[in-house]
């Protein structure tokens, strides 16, 4: 089982989530674990779904998330 465990881990990249709200100078942040982009953009959708938020692979923005409203 910790094998198993360890090749899901190994296969799950770093994302970094960006939020703006108006009046931020400086974004929240938070990471998550995503086995892809898509799966990176499903997981962001759920969080503070009332701010701008975006998600990066490294240096390379994925997609901008508009706030729902």
């Amino acid at each position: 089982m910790d094998t198993e465990r360890t090749q899901t881990a190994a296969s799950e990249r770093l994302y970094s989530l960006f939020f703006f709200d108006r009046g931020q100078i400086i974004p929240g942040n938070e990471f998550l674990e995503a086995a892809n982009d898509e799966d990176a953009l499903d997981r962001a959708s759920y969080i503070k779904p009332w701010m701008t938020r975006e998600v990066w692979d490294r240096h390379r923005l994925v997609s901008v998330l508009p706030p729902m409203r």
